[in-house]
């Protein structure tokens, strides 16, 4: 089961896939561009012992990691 809406989008669909090794070419879209804000967090060994007993990435979060993903987010966006 998808949780994600993002992710659900993705594997989802209604439409046949087709592929056509004599037609044209689909256009490239270059309008995909992700912006990672700058991390302000200093990870010192303190701070990633903590991160080591808060989120064990090994952990099947049957979402594909991104709830992993959020945790870690939360925790660091709480060092600051």
């Amino acid at each position: 089961m998808l949780h994600s809406t993002a992710v659900r989008s993705v594997f989802t669909t209604n439409q046949p896939s087709v592929t056509d090794n004599n037609g044209p070419l689909s256009e490239l879209q270059l309008n995909n561009n992700v912006e990672v804000p700058e991390n302000s967090v200093q990870v010192n060994d303190s701070t990633m012992e903590e991160i080591s007993q808060a989120v064990d990435p090994f952990t099947e979060d049957g979402n594909h990691g991104i709830n992993l993903f959020v945790t870690l987010v939360n925790f660091l966006g709480n060092k600051q």
